[in-house]
């Protein structure tokens, strides 16, 4: 909720009468404790950098973030990384000469720090604003966001939770839903751990059943899954689930009726780490071929990383038993010797293999349900394994040469040291050498790789006041290029 302090003038009479009250005031009294305070009072009141928040501002309303959403982290490391988070909001009336600005509170139990108010780039179209801030990783925090004309805020608002972790996509069928034996709560700290909810477009604790577009109401195996990877990260977890029970991999082509949401919800997302593949059963009935059902998720994986504009990788899981309604080595042998060979191809990477879990693991044959309770902690003890294993591959393969640093290379970046190399003047291949009168002194220097030539290019200013012997040519700009 928003709070609003008392309105403040900034008049000079205003003032006056302030400080002439505390006059009044400090004179009838003699506590030294009184006094000390009405001055410190005074003081703030009439510093410079005081900014009031009147008690009519307009409430300022933002679309997004969402409460209770996490935006996925750069890099792997435990409570590092941060988001560049996307704000949109309602414009609000009078707010047209207004600063923005927007500031990050951390909560409660909160990993990562926050933020103090600082300048926030706004684009307008309409009735709509939109600004990126970059967060911590980490949460949970309350977003808060103002603008203000002069010292007088006109309009603030604010969200939370929100959070920056870890972001999966949860597609399928029934083993990825809610089609096991026991409902799960979260019982991560601070309830860490959240479901997006495709339909409404929320977000919300991922307490069973998880909110996915089949309608099931049992128990999953993801709210286990992330205790787990909070406790181990030490950031805030989401899965946004678009499984429905029953499905083949026919059913997922593009063509078909599911992919538009998977589509949809990872573009909702924006960026993820990664797609949690739980699926099988349905091909094993169907009797997929192994090569059809390779072609099916090669197909639906790249059409949907087109639609997304990158390319998170997809675990697959085998999960091809159905011991309840049929018992068919045979065919589930294809499905999993197709998961064999996907995982060979660039994007695919090897999930848990959950048709392992037999016996005590298994839901009641009554109820045709999947997992048993201890079955499904298990299940998701696998998939933490698989999950620990490529966030540590994400780091140790992530070997690259960086020409120019960014902040985010190395800023939040544990286990980096920084090493100061002294710049060394080249004694026989310069860079910018004095090759022509002018060049003197070099003013300011920037660097662009031409597309068209594919050669690097430093633009500088070359600077020789009158000893370059001619006034068109005292301070001039030029360009050096090279093939590296």
């Amino acid at each position: 909720m928003t709070k609003h302090s008392r309105q403040f003038h900034r008049h000079t009479s205003a003032l006056a009468g302030i400080r002439t009250g505390l006059r009044i005031r400090f004179l009838g009294h003699r506590s030294t404790l009184t006094a000390a305070l009405l001055w410190l009072l005074t003081t703030t009141l009439c510093s410079p950098g005081f900014v009031a928040e009147a008690a009519d501002a307009t409430k300022l309303k933002l679309t997004d973030p969402k409460p209770h959403q996490v935006v996925q982290r750069t890099g792997t490391d435990p409570a590092m990384g941060h988001a560049d988070v996307r704000i949109r909001g309602e414009f609000p009336n009078g707010a047209e000469r207004a600063e923005w600005e927007s500031r990050i509170v951390t909560l409660k139990g909160a990993t990562g720090h926050g933020a103090d108010w600082a300048k926030l780039d706004t684009t307008v179209k309409d009735s709509t604003f939109e600004a990126i801030v970059r967060v911590v990783a980490g949460g949970w925090y309350r977003l808060e966001v103002r603008c203000r004309v002069g010292d007088d805020v006109v309009a603030i608002g604010q969200v939370e939770p929100i959070g920056v972790g870890e972001v999966f996509v949860v597609a399928g069928q029934s083993y990825a839903t809610n089609c096991n034996d026991e409902r799960f709560k979260v019982t991560a700290p601070h309830e860490r751990v959240v479901a997006f909810d495709s339909a409404k477009e929320t977000w919300a604790v991922a307490n069973d059943p998880q909110p996915t577009p089949d309608g099931s109401e049992g128990g999953s195996i993801w709210p286990p899954l992330g205790d787990a990877l909070v406790k181990e990260l030490r950031v805030p977890i989401g899965f946004a689930n678009v499984a429905v029970g029953g499905t083949s991999s026919m059913q997922w082509m593009p063509e078909e009726k599911l992919h538009p949401r998977l589509v949809q919800t990872g573009k909702t997302l924006g960026r993820f780490r990664a797609v949690l593949w739980q699926q099988g059963e349905s091909d094993v009935i169907a009797k997929t071929t192994a090569t059809k059902y390779f072609e099916n998720l090669k197909t639906i994986r790249e059409t949907a990383a087109k639609a997304w504009g990158f390319e998170p990788p997809w675990l697959l899981a085998k999960s091809t038993l159905h011991p309840t309604v049929y018992n068919n080595p045979e065919g589930e042998g294809r499905i999993r010797s197709a998961i064999d060979e996907l995982v060979k191809l660039p994007g695919f990477r090897p999930g848990p293999d959950t048709d392992t879990l037999t016996g005590e693991n298994r839901g009641d044959a009554k109820s045709r349900r999947h997992f048993s309770g201890i079955g499904q902690r298990r299940a998701a003890e696998m998939w933490f394994a698989v999950l620990k294993r490529e966030l540590t591959a994400v780091k140790t393969t992530a070997v690259r040469t960086l020409m120019f640093l960014e902040d985010h290379d190395v800023l939040y970046r544990s286990g980096t040291e920084r090493v100061l190399h002294p710049a060394k003047r080249p004694t026989d291949k310069a860079v910018i050498s004095q090759t022509r009168p002018w060049k003197v002194a070099i003013g300011w220097t920037s660097i662009h790789r031409d597309v068209a030539s594919e050669k690097y290019q430093l633009w500088y200013q070359a600077y020789a006041d009158k000893r370059a012997g001619d006034k068109r040519l005292e301070c001039v700009v030029c360009c050096a290029e090279s093939d590296d």
